[in-house]
Order: C-alpha cells, then structure tokens, then sequence
C-alpha cells in the first residue's frame, strides 16, 4: 500500500496490460470487460495475427488508443501486414539495452505512429520533428507512465544537436555515457520537493 501512495506522489499512472499471447485466449466479451491496452511479443504477432486483428477490432471499439510492443520489429509487422492506417498509437518498449538503433525509420511506416523509449535517442536514429518519445515502464503485467518527462520540439531540436555533436567526438558508447550522465547532473535541478525536474543547462 504505501508503495503504491509513492507512486502517486511521482504522478505515475498505473495501467494494467496483458500480453497479447493471454488476450488471443480470451472471449470478445472477456476482452471487453478485462482489458484496457496490450503488450505485443513479435512471435505471438507473426504466428496469430488473425487474432491480433480481432483484439484489436474489439479494442478499438472499446476506445482504446495505445498498444504496447515489446520491439520495433512488431511494428514494422504491423506495418507492412494491416491492411489500413493503424488505428492505435504504438508504444515501443524499452529493452535497456544499449545498442544501436537505426533500423528504426520513421519515414518508412506509412501506416503507423509510433513513440520510441527516450533512451533509444542516443543510439542512431535518424529523427525528425515528428517524432513522439515515451516515458513507459513495463513490469510484469503493468504499465507505468511518467507524466512528468514531457519533452518539447525545442528539447528535441537540442538533444539531435547533442547527440551529433556526440559523434563528432568520435567517443565510445561508454564514453558517450559519460559525458550525458556528467551533462545531467550538473544542469538538473530538483524542484521544489517534487519528482518534477527542470534542465537549467
């Protein structure tokens, strides 16, 4: 319980989120009354997308507007295999692990919006002003979102400025590490006994 009033002290919403591979085992009606967003898994996609469509139809009819995947990899699947403009943002999850990222080609997904993990910004992606980043955590069966991480163009335009700036240097990825978490500490400034961060620098 007190786990939980931290939670809502740092503004995060908590959603509950079932793994598309529990949800195609499930009734329409079940799927109605039970469920809110889904996590996507690649393998669960490409060996039942017949049922993928049919949770989705029903979600959608639900008002649903976010879908989770697990990797970029399901939304180029989607892409390429839904017949119309995806009806549903597509959250792509954080993986933590650093590496590199550009086989992610915004221009390329004609019919889908997407947002990528904040962190997946440091590692090769050809980005524009279009671009939406997400603050989402996925635990288990949870969805965390962190309202206060809302970052505008003009934060955008900056971090690309940093980050080719960063390649440039011709730095390793540890060193590049360094030099962000170095940047972050000096120029971040706690506020008013918040979780709410302000960027002096």
């Amino acid at each position: 319980m007190e786990v939980l009033k931290e939670l809502d002290k740092m503004n995060y919403t908590f959603v509950k989120s079932y793994p598309l591979s529990h949800v195609i085992t499930m009734s329409d009606d079940e799927i109605r009354l039970c469920v809110y967003t889904i996590v996507v898994d690649y393998e669960t996609l490409t060996n039942h997308f017949d049922e993928f469509l049919r949770v989705i139809k029903i979600l959608k009819e639900e008002g649903t507007t976010v879908i989770n995947c697990e990797t970029y990899d399901c939304v180029k699947f989607i892409n390429e295999h839904y017949k119309e403009r995806f009806p549903m943002i597509i959250n792509v999850l954080d993986d933590y692990q650093n590496k590199d990222r550009s086989d992610i080609k915004l221009s390329k997904l004609d019919k889908t919006i997407i947002t990528i993990p904040i962190p997946h910004l440091m590692w090769g992606i050809d980005f524009d002003n279009l671009i939406y980043l997400n603050s989402v955590t996925y635990n288990q069966n949870a969805l965390f979102y962190n309202g206060n991480k809302e970052i505008s163009l003009d934060d955008l335009k900056r971090i690309k400025d940093v980050i080719e700036a960063l390649k440039d240097e011709n730095l390793s990825d540890a060193q590049k590490l360094l030099v962000v978490s170095t940047y972050l500490q000096r120029n971040v400034q706690y506020v008013d006994n918040t979780p709410n961060f302000k960027i002096n620098g």
